[in-house]
């Protein structure tokens, strides 16, 4: 029998809440966000020169809402556009 290794042990977190990876703007360039999420699949686009995705298992039916935060730090947010995507499969 094979051997079941402790997640923690090797600094995996049991539930992972959030994802991060390095990204800098260069001078004077805005944040643009593409964000794409159907079912259990979020990708993230990052100004065009980055892409980020996670599978993701929502916990509730209501599990539907999208919040943006930035932790600390003040934001301005200048425009938010949202589509309803298409069914493309009957199941």
């Amino acid at each position: 029998m094979g051997q079941t290794a402790d997640l923690g042990k090797l600094g995996f977190r049991e539930k992972v809440s959030e994802q991060r990876a390095p990204f800098e703007l260069k001078k004077g360039e805005t944040l643009q966000l593409n964000i794409f999420i159907d079912k259990a699949i979020i990708e993230v686009f990052v100004n065009g020169r980055q892409c980020m995705t996670q599978v993701v298992y929502p916990e509730t039916e209501n599990s539907n809402e999208v919040k943006i935060f930035s932790g600390d730090e003040q934001i301005k947010v200048d425009s938010v556009d949202v589509w309803k995507m298409a069914t493309t499969n009957s199941y």
